[in-house]
């Protein structure tokens, strides 16, 4: 009974773990307001503004598709109860059962979690192991829409919002990838954030996995008010003079956690580098100068959050990152847009 109650709130809710999707988009040229007699959309106002809409617009369009997703989830169980002529808690036991997690996988979750959990262990082992087992339920909901999506059972007719093209500058900022990349990603970052780091294992895969068609453009956007994402940032321009820029990238994610405001000095002495022209180099109002540039053009385009990835001129939603990615970047390969 408790797991039918458990699957049944899981549809109720939506499915939270949506996948946007590239599918076809709804333009930006619909009228938002009229003012002395003159209709204006999206398109006839500044660039943070058309960035802040399609925010709002996307936020709306992953939570309309939870819930239609979710309904759509609900009428084909119904459908299969009533076509089986078995009860619907039948059919959810068997398309969504999950098995409560046993007490070694609680237990880890809980050492993996302590420092924010911050309760002991017997006040929140059953709390753990009904979250738990909510998201098992959840993933293979999930994987159950993704099925009928494949098999064409299903198809979401919901729009996705379309990003603002937005022209960033790359002079001289780092790139990797193809060399006549028919996809070229722009990515904006900050050094101390974890999503950011996260980003970063994606974007790798993604560029080994389309090594022809794919570069990869980093741009900083240190947002710490500490200061130390934008220490480590002019540090990267002074590697990126040694030709040091992605092992030094890759580096300073790796000690994420332990970054301060003399890391920059650190990673570069780590890799190699000339000591003296990276200290020269990182006094310089060159160093600073890149950081501010890529800085201010973020702002310019209304960008005030990392990771920020841009492919062809167009904004990426953040839902799932490697997966949502990968299919823009085949949309685009494919489309050639």
């Amino acid at each position: 009974m408790f797991r039918t109650v458990l699957m049944r709130r899981v549809l109720c809710a939506g499915l939270c773990l949506f996948s946007l999707g590239v599918g076809v988009s709804y333009a930006n040229d619909a009228p938002l307001f009229r003012l002395n007699g003159l209709d204006y959309s999206a398109e006839d106002l500044s660039m943070p503004l058309q960035q802040a809409i399609f925010e709002l617009q996307s936020q709306y369009y992953r939570q309309l598709g939870e819930l239609v997703n979710g309904a759509a989830l609900d009428t084909y169980v119904s459908e299969k109860a009533e076509k089986e002529n078995l009860p619907r808690e039948l059919i959810l036991a068997k398309e969504l059962s999950a098995d409560p997690p046993s007490e070694v996988d609680v237990k880890k979750f809980y050492e993996d979690n302590k420092d924010k959990i911050k309760l002991p262990f017997n006040q929140v082992a059953r709390q753990i192991a009904l979250e738990m087992q909510r998201q098992t339920v959840q993933h293979k909901a999930l994987a159950l829409v993704n099925e009928l999506r494949r098999t064409g059972v299903y198809q979401p007719l919901i729009k996705a919002p379309a990003a603002p093209l937005v022209t960033l500058n790359a002079d001289g900022y780092p790139r990797r990838g193809a060399t006549d990349a028919k996809v070229t990603i722009v990515e904006f970052a900050d050094y101390q954030c974890p999503h950011c780091k996260k980003a970063a294992e994606v974007l790798d895969k993604i560029l080994a996995e389309f090594p022809n068609d794919v570069a990869l453009i980093y741009k900083d956007l240190p947002l710490n008010s500490t200061g130390v994402s934008r220490a480590v940032a002019e540090g990267a321009f002074c590697a990126q003079q040694q030709g040091k820029f992605w092992e030094f990238h890759d580096l300073a994610f790796a000690q994420q956690r332990q970054l301060n405001h003399g890391s920059a000095a650190e990673l570069a002495e780590k890799l190699g580098l000339d000591q003296n022209a990276f200290e020269s180099c990182l006094t310089s109002d060159e160093a600073k100068g890149h950081v501010a540039a890529s800085h201010a053009e973020a702002e310019e385009n209304g960008i005030d959050a990392t990771p920020a990835i841009f492919i062809n001129g167009r904004r990426l939603p953040l839902g799932d990152l490697e997966s949502d990615l990968r299919e823009a970047v085949q949309k685009r390969l494919n489309t050639n847009s």
